[in-house]
């Protein structure tokens, strides 16, 4: 069994809000505000393909998921600053359409000597433990990797540093809870990772 995974691993970044406030661009020019919101904003990592991240909307909206509302909408890993901003593509037109909700990346290296694989196997433990909890993968999330799952156990405070990351917290509270209808091109992707019990 590998060696149990320390919270001294977890290095969280300070936070990169996109407070998208505009109006009365198209989606091209949206696209393009986030992703040099995002450029400006990214914090210096050592190891940039070391990473987990994670999207949450802000505001006063969250997403309804079967067993409980959380902001959460996407959990990934690997090279954050290259892959968030290809999220960008779909990211604008969902903050595009609702009124003031804004964004919130987080991002944290997962740092062990001579493993640079470590941050595939924590991305896989925390789309099972959102799943679990929420009833659904986060929204942009299709599917777990379930081969990667379960492969290192955890100290507490590891465990509690990660889920940190993607709970809704105390204090928080959202006047909104949504979910895509049928006729959003979204609509399949949040379905699909919906627990069937």
């Amino acid at each position: 069994m590998p060696a149990e995974i320390q919270a001294s691993e977890i290095r969280w970044k300070t936070r990169i809000p996109i407070n998208f406030g505009f109006t009365g661009v198209d989606e091209d020019d949206a696209v393009a505000i986030m992703k040099r919101l995002i450029r400006k904003q990214w914090p210096e990592l050592k190891r940039p393909r070391q990473c987990i991240y994670v999207i949450r909307v802000t505001g006063d909206v969250a997403i309804r998921y079967p067993k409980r509302v959380s902001p959460t909408i996407y959990i990934g890993q690997g090279r954050a600053k290259g892959r968030l901003t290809n999220h960008t593509q779909w990211l604008a037109p969902l903050v595009m359409s609702i009124p003031k909700l804004g964004l919130d990346l987080r991002v944290a290296e997962i740092v062990r000597r001579n493993n640079t694989s470590l941050c595939t196997h924590v991305e896989a433990d925390m789309l099972a433990w959102f799943q679990a909890r929420h009833g659904a993968l986060p929204w942009f999330n299709r599917q777990r990797e379930r081969s990667k799952e379960e492969i290192y156990e955890y100290a507490r405070e590891a465990k509690q540093k990660l889920t940190k990351g993607y709970t809704t917290g105390t204090g928080n509270s959202f006047r909104w809870a949504i979910a895509p209808t049928k006729n959003n091109p979204h609509h399949n992707a949040f379905a699909r990772g919906h627990i069937v019990d």
